[in-house]
């Protein structure tokens, strides 16, 4: 199946995303456009292949991302009235809970990419954002997300134009065990 572009849509995509991080104002817009972009191509390729999970758990992310930002939103005006030390414990583990979440569907969706593809890098993606994830606490999982983000449009530029539909994994190949 010829993906093209998807392959291009999903490149640009990521590109906008990483971009609109950096960008006052209209970065959340050019961010938002990005990911719309990056879900099409995710839909695309997985309707190729017959692979529905990639645009499922991109769409669960996502929604994840957005129940975080209501839940700190919540947070934030309790606490403002509230001044506790428990609300904030409360907002921070819950953000926290969340973010591992949204990471854990994101991860699979580049996971089941590398699959798809037999790009390395997509597994390079869905690395650096778990190890992203758990590190966050100490805020480098920040640079590793960047980091995963600079993977995922190389990732994009790397992948194949063509894909075969989707076959069982065989679990001793993904672990490297060799019969």
């Amino acid at each position: 199946m010829n993906v093209h572009s998807e392959k291009d849509q999903g490149m640009w995509g990521s590109i906008l995303i990483v971009i609109g991080g950096f960008i006052p104002y209209l970065g959340p817009i050019i961010t938002l456009i990005g990911f719309v972009m990056l879900v099409l191509a995710l839909k695309g390729i997985g309707d190729a292949v017959g692979e529905k999970r990639l645009f499922k758990y991109y769409l669960y992310s996502i929604l994840t991302w957005i129940v975080l930002l209501v839940e700190i939103g919540i947070g934030i005006a309790i606490l403002d009235k509230t001044n506790s030390k428990l609300v904030l414990f409360i907002m921070l583990f819950g953000a926290y809970v969340l973010i591992f979440l949204a990471i854990y569907f994101e991860k699979n969706v580049w996971e089941n990419m590398y699959w798809i593809t037999k790009t390395e890098e997509f597994k390079s993606v869905a690395d650096w954002l778990w190890l992203g994830a758990l590190l966050l606490i100490v805020l480098v999982g920040a640079i590793l997300w960047l980091l995963a983000r600079i993977y995922q449009i190389i990732a994009f530029s790397k992948m194949p134009i063509s894909v075969e539909p989707r076959k069982e994994i065989d679990v001793n190949e993904y672990f490297g065990v060799v019969n």
